[in-house]
Protein backbone atom coordinates (compact mmCIF):
# COMPACT_ATOMS: atom_id res chain seq x y z
CA UNK A 1 0.00 0.00 0.00
CA UNK A 2 2.86 2.42 0.62
CA UNK A 3 4.28 1.52 -2.28
CA UNK A 4 1.18 2.43 -4.21
CA UNK A 5 1.02 5.66 -2.47
CA UNK A 6 4.87 6.45 -3.34
CA UNK A 7 4.05 6.18 -6.98
CA UNK A 8 0.92 8.34 -7.32
CA UNK A 9 2.77 10.89 -5.18
CA UNK A 10 5.56 10.83 -7.48
CA UNK A 11 3.23 10.92 -10.51
CA UNK A 12 1.28 14.13 -9.23
CA UNK A 13 5.04 15.69 -8.54
CA UNK A 14 6.16 14.65 -12.32
CA UNK A 15 3.33 16.09 -13.87
CA UNK A 16 4.07 19.84 -13.79
CA UNK A 17 7.49 18.91 -15.04
CA UNK A 18 5.27 17.43 -18.78
CA UNK A 19 3.89 20.98 -19.57
CA UNK A 20 5.13 22.86 -22.47
CA UNK A 21 7.22 25.83 -21.14
CA UNK A 22 7.01 28.73 -24.22
CA UNK A 23 8.70 31.37 -23.90
CA UNK A 24 6.63 34.61 -24.45
CA UNK A 25 5.61 35.71 -27.92
CA UNK A 26 8.00 38.84 -28.96
CA UNK A 27 7.34 40.20 -32.28
CA UNK A 28 10.43 42.55 -32.35
CA UNK A 29 12.37 39.42 -31.25
CA UNK A 30 10.71 37.73 -34.41
CA UNK A 31 11.70 40.60 -36.44
CA UNK A 32 15.58 39.93 -35.47
CA UNK A 33 15.46 35.75 -36.09
CA UNK A 34 13.59 36.05 -39.30
CA UNK A 35 15.86 39.20 -40.66
CA UNK A 36 19.17 37.05 -39.41
CA UNK A 37 18.01 33.48 -40.76
CA UNK A 38 19.69 32.00 -43.69
CA UNK A 39 15.75 31.62 -45.77
CA UNK A 40 13.95 34.50 -47.09
CA UNK A 41 10.97 35.50 -44.61
CA UNK A 42 8.68 38.68 -45.00
CA UNK A 43 6.41 39.92 -42.89
CA UNK A 44 2.48 40.34 -43.39
CA UNK A 45 -0.21 42.10 -42.29
CA UNK A 46 -3.58 41.48 -43.48
CA UNK A 47 -7.03 38.87 -43.01
CA UNK A 48 -6.09 35.70 -43.01
CA UNK A 49 -8.81 33.04 -44.37
CA UNK A 50 -8.61 29.00 -44.31
CA UNK A 51 -11.22 26.10 -44.51
CA UNK A 52 -11.10 23.46 -41.64
CA UNK A 53 -7.52 23.43 -39.83
CA UNK A 54 -5.61 20.20 -40.38
CA UNK A 55 -4.47 18.76 -36.99
CA UNK A 56 -0.94 16.38 -37.15
CA UNK A 57 -1.83 12.91 -36.98
CA UNK A 58 -0.41 10.78 -34.09
CA UNK A 59 2.90 9.66 -34.79
CA UNK A 60 4.45 6.39 -33.21
CA UNK A 61 8.01 8.12 -33.13
CA UNK A 62 8.58 11.53 -30.69
CA UNK A 63 9.31 14.52 -32.29
CA UNK A 64 7.16 17.13 -34.02
CA UNK A 65 4.64 15.96 -36.06
CA UNK A 66 3.02 18.30 -39.15
CA UNK A 67 0.17 18.88 -40.91
CA UNK A 68 -0.18 21.63 -43.83
CA UNK A 69 -3.89 23.04 -44.40
CA UNK A 70 -4.32 26.17 -47.17
CA UNK A 71 -4.89 29.39 -46.94
CA UNK A 72 -4.82 33.06 -47.89
CA UNK A 73 -3.98 36.46 -46.88
CA UNK A 74 -5.15 39.93 -47.74
CA UNK A 75 -3.62 42.79 -46.97
CA UNK A 76 0.26 44.33 -46.86
CA UNK A 77 3.80 43.18 -46.31
CA UNK A 78 6.50 45.23 -45.24
CA UNK A 79 8.73 47.63 -46.86
CA UNK A 80 11.46 49.78 -45.99
CA UNK A 81 8.53 52.68 -46.35
CA UNK A 82 5.96 50.53 -43.75
CA UNK A 83 3.18 47.99 -44.50
CA UNK A 84 2.93 49.11 -48.70
CA UNK A 85 3.40 46.49 -50.19
CA UNK A 86 0.48 44.50 -51.73
CA UNK A 87 -0.20 41.09 -50.59
CA UNK A 88 -3.07 38.89 -51.74
CA UNK A 89 -1.88 35.14 -52.20
CA UNK A 90 -2.57 31.68 -50.82
CA UNK A 91 -0.44 30.77 -48.12
CA UNK A 92 0.36 27.29 -46.49
CA UNK A 93 -0.38 27.11 -42.66
CA UNK A 94 1.57 24.39 -40.95
CA UNK A 95 0.60 23.05 -37.87
CA UNK A 96 3.14 21.71 -35.79
CA UNK A 97 2.85 19.40 -32.60
CA UNK A 98 5.24 18.28 -29.95
CA UNK A 99 3.65 15.55 -27.41
CA UNK A 100 -0.04 16.65 -27.20
CA UNK A 101 0.30 20.37 -27.61
CA UNK A 102 -0.74 21.43 -30.98
CA UNK A 103 -0.61 24.58 -32.82
CA UNK A 104 -3.89 27.00 -32.68
CA UNK A 105 -4.93 29.81 -35.21
CA UNK A 106 -8.54 31.16 -36.28
CA UNK A 107 -9.74 33.18 -39.04
CA UNK A 108 -9.13 36.82 -38.98
CA UNK A 109 -6.68 39.92 -39.08
CA UNK A 110 -3.22 38.86 -37.86
CA UNK A 111 0.90 39.64 -38.42
CA UNK A 112 2.67 37.20 -39.57
CA UNK A 113 6.04 36.32 -40.50
CA UNK A 114 5.87 34.15 -43.40
CA UNK A 115 8.51 31.69 -44.08
CA UNK A 116 9.47 31.68 -48.07
CA UNK A 117 9.50 27.96 -49.71
CA UNK A 118 10.43 28.31 -53.32
CA UNK A 119 6.98 29.73 -54.83
CA UNK A 120 5.42 30.08 -51.51
CA UNK A 121 4.76 31.05 -48.16
CA UNK A 122 4.59 29.44 -45.56
CA UNK A 123 2.68 30.16 -42.30
CA UNK A 124 4.42 28.43 -38.88
CA UNK A 125 1.52 27.80 -36.75
CA UNK A 126 3.66 26.00 -33.84
CA UNK A 127 2.94 24.58 -30.47
CA UNK A 128 4.94 27.76 -28.65
CA UNK A 129 2.79 30.63 -30.50
CA UNK A 130 5.42 32.89 -32.01
CA UNK A 131 5.54 34.64 -35.52
CA UNK A 132 1.94 35.08 -35.51
CA UNK A 133 0.04 37.66 -33.80
CA UNK A 134 -3.96 38.41 -33.56
CA UNK A 135 -5.43 41.63 -34.08
CA UNK A 136 -1.96 43.81 -34.36
CA UNK A 137 -2.44 46.99 -32.24
CA UNK A 138 -0.78 50.00 -33.37
CA UNK A 139 2.11 50.18 -31.67
CA UNK A 140 3.25 46.73 -32.39
CA UNK A 141 2.96 47.58 -36.24
CA UNK A 142 4.72 50.70 -35.77
CA UNK A 143 7.65 48.31 -33.87
CA UNK A 144 8.05 46.31 -36.73
CA UNK A 145 8.14 49.45 -39.07
CA UNK A 146 11.27 50.57 -36.78
CA UNK A 147 12.60 47.30 -37.24
CA UNK A 148 12.72 47.36 -40.76
CA UNK A 149 14.16 51.11 -41.04
CA UNK A 150 16.91 49.51 -38.53
CA UNK A 151 16.06 50.99 -35.06
CA UNK A 152 14.28 48.50 -33.57
CA UNK A 153 12.67 49.41 -30.07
Amino acid sequence: MKRLILVLAAMLVAEPALALSCMRPDPVSDFRAAASAPEPWIVVEGMLTFGPLQKPAPGKSGGAKVAETPGHITGAFLTRNGFTGRFNRDIILRVSCVGPWCGTITPGRHLAFLKQEGDRYVMLVEACPSKIYENPDPATLDAIEQCMGGKCP
